[in-house]
């Protein structure tokens, strides 16, 4: 695949996905651009895929270098992004964890 054409088409599709976690007045539209930008993120794949078919076995090797690498920071930056914000609200979940109010006391281990 036309590594550009990849992360183009990738790129799209994550934020297709984050729009339709959004809950708001709005989520008709929202959805509508979802449904846009997942339409576009098929068609970078799909074109993408086209280019993938001329180019020389050369080319073929470098351009999966260059998704593996990609794919590779997009993994790499999850799990340190998810750490950060784990560590960063730990307190409030601890607090809320051990300081349960009357009405939830089967959640507490005594």
């Amino acid at each position: 695949m036309c590594p550009i054409c990849w992360v183009n088409g990738f790129i799209a599709l994550l934020i297709s996905v984050g729009i339709l976690s959004i809950d708001s007045p709005y989520t008709p539209y929202l959805i509508g651009i979802a449904v846009i930008l997942t339409a576009y993120s098929i068609w970078k794949f799909w074109k993408g895929y086209k280019k993938w078919e001329n180019f020389t076995p050369g080319q073929r090797k470098q351009n999966w270098k260059t998704i593996k690498r990609f794919t590779q920071g997009v993994i790499v930056g999850s799990v340190i992004t998810g750490a950060v914000i784990y560590s960063i609200h730990w307190p409030a979940i601890n607090f809320y964890h051990h300081n349960m109010s009357d009405k939830h006391t089967e959640h507490t281990h005594e």
